[in-house]
């Protein structure tokens, strides 16, 4: 979590966030690291670290790079200070809302989610070398409570064994993600309003019945 005050949202940048993350009275790393933990606040940095190396924004790297290259019409990422949200849809977002922006911010829909996860499990858009880190679990992993591989996808395996791997998320109301075996054949997209009473464990009980039933 920050350790650096984030406000209530409104006018947030990329810039505040790290900030946050990285102030003065952050505790200081583990090292030797000797466990795996997400950390939401890298995915800023990474986007920081695209805009100084491309020239461009993270916005239009997305669309150059991904969306518009795999046909992802519904599929973009909100300007500073947008909270609107394109009809039909479960929930409206909040104005006060933290602005995600590279750690997972972007608006899409069910099809193009599924539509990402298989271009993206079937060797698409990522360079063979890139393509494998996906499927690495680093050894920390094997301890870690949700492990991710070394490309940055969850990693769950299912009752009957088979190996899937995906990205679950959680924004304003929502509670959403996707999930895909190896190649990509079977993908399974999911989106969906916790009750205001739903505990962590609930809505994990809930997303693993989804995944299990669909894969």
């Amino acid at each position: 979590m920050p350790c650096g005050p984030l406000g209530d949202g409104l006018g947030l940048t990329p810039e505040k966030v790290v900030t946050a993350w990285t102030s003065d009275g952050c505790a200081t790393p583990e090292h030797p690291v000797t466990r795996q933990q997400y950390n939401g606040g890298n995915f800023f940095i990474l986007g920081l670290a695209i805009e100084k190396v491309t020239g461009r924004s993270y916005a239009d790297e997305l669309q150059r790079r991904i969306t518009r290259p795999l046909g992802l019409r519904h599929t973009y990422l909100p300007r500073p200070g947008d909270a609107s949200m394109p009809s039909p849809s479960l929930a409206a977002p909040t104005p006060k809302e933290p602005w995600a922006w590279a750690e997972g911010g972007m608006i899409s829909n069910a099809p193009d989610m599924e539509r990402f996860m298989k271009a993206l499990l079937g060797s698409r858009p990522l360079p063979p070398a890139q393509q494998r880190q996906l499927f690495v679990m680093p050894a920390l992993s094997k301890t870690a409570k949700e492990p991710f591989s070394q490309g940055g996808l969850a990693y769950y395996k299912l009752e009957d064994g088979t190996e899937v791997w995906g990205k679950t998320g959680s924004m304003a109301q929502y509670s959403n993600g996707t999930f895909g075996t190896n190649d990509g054949r079977r993908v399974v997209t999911w989106s969906f309003l916790p009750t205001p009473t739903a505990t962590r464990t609930d809505i994990v009980t809930r997303v693993t019945g989804i995944v299990e039933a669909a894969l």
